[in-house]
């Protein structure tokens, strides 16, 4: 089974989103691009594997009421930097809305990273980058032709409301992947 845990997107920034998306599909090179429903918008926080045991799933569904993220970390708000090419222009594979790391995202991903160890899960070998996913770069697509227009490059004030935190069970399809919620973690209300 494919599973991670993310941070879902609220109705606003989800709106925001399709708005740019709105205008990178005007751009001439964006048939060579396979768009993500809104529905799948997400941060991943850790990716846990493409091929979970079943009973391991469970364990961590079944682990996460004792996880302290509830009761320690408040709901809070991310910055969504702009659209950029992921992971870099010259490589990318991926067009995303990028967050800016702060300290509730290293917070939040290394207090999940320290339960995951407690029942055996390891830490991602990559290097933490929040973003969100908007569509798929097709492999043969001439890279430098994808230029994002200047008004999506950079965002002045958009952010992004957290007040839960997700594991999601992946299955790939022909068109896009499905993501089914199996567990919710609530934040605590800001005082």
């Amino acid at each position: 089974m494919r599973a991670f845990i993310a941070l879902p997107i609220d109705s606003v920034t989800t709106t925001k989103l399709n708005t740019a998306v709105s205008l990178l599909k005007k751009q001439a090179w964006s048939n060579h691009i396979r768009w993500f429903p809104a529905s799948n918008y997400h941060v991943t926080i850790q990716f846990l594997g493409s091929r979970l045991e079943t009973n391991k799933v469970n364990e961590i569904v079944n682990s996460i009421d004792n996880w302290s993220i509830s009761e320690s970390i408040p709901s809070s708000r991310i910055k969504i930097s702009g659209i950029t090419l992921f992971p870099s222009e010259q490589s990318a594979h991926t067009i995303v809305a990028s967050i800016q790391l702060d300290d509730f995202l290293v917070h939040i991903a290394s207090l999940i990273e320290n339960q995951l160890k407690s029942i055996g899960l390891m830490k991602s070998q990559q290097d933490f980058r929040p973003h969100i996913s908007l569509g798929r770069i097709e492999g043969q697509t001439d890279l430098t032709s994808l230029t994002i227009p200047a008004e999506l490059a950079y965002f002045k004030n958009t952010w992004l409301n957290i007040d839960s935190v997700i594991l999601y069970q992946s299955e790939l399809t022909q068109t896009s992947p499905i993501y089914t919620p199996l567990k919710t973690i609530y934040l605590h209300p800001k005082s």
